[in-house]
């Protein structure tokens, strides 16, 4: 099974064997040019950081505003809530709920009887 494949490494001129990786000499200084990753490099880290903090500012911000919105609807809840049970209350007590003093029902009327 492997004969057909040796052949075929062989033919190709490639080595059978690993050839092992150069060492560096423990006396040959690196050049601090070909070492660091220059203006380049800064740039586009600066850039990320640039990019990382402009997505977390807006991810704040969106956080924010959901929370606001979530206050606003309990609010709005606890507000209809309450008129909810006022209404309630006022019809238990032989009282017409509010916009029904005269037998009829305008959804119009917001109670401040101005019309």
């Amino acid at each position: 099974m492997l004969s057909p494949l040796v052949s075929l490494i062989s033919s190709l001129g490639l080595p059978l064997e690993d050839t092992p990786t150069p060492v560096p000499s423990p006396g040959a200084s690196l050049d601090p040019n070909t070492v660091t990753p220059g203006v380049t490099g800064f740039v586009v880290t600066a850039l990320l950081i640039v990019a990382v903090l402009v997505l977390i500012a807006d991810m704040v911000r969106r956080m924010r505003r959901l929370r606001y919105r979530l206050e606003a609807r309990e609010k709005i809840e606890a507000e209809m809530a309450a008129d909810r049970a006022a209404e309630a209350d006022a019809t238990s007590e032989g009282m017409p709920p509010k916009g029904m003093a005269d037998g009829r029902f305008d959804p119009d009327d917001d109670g401040r009887g101005d019309h």
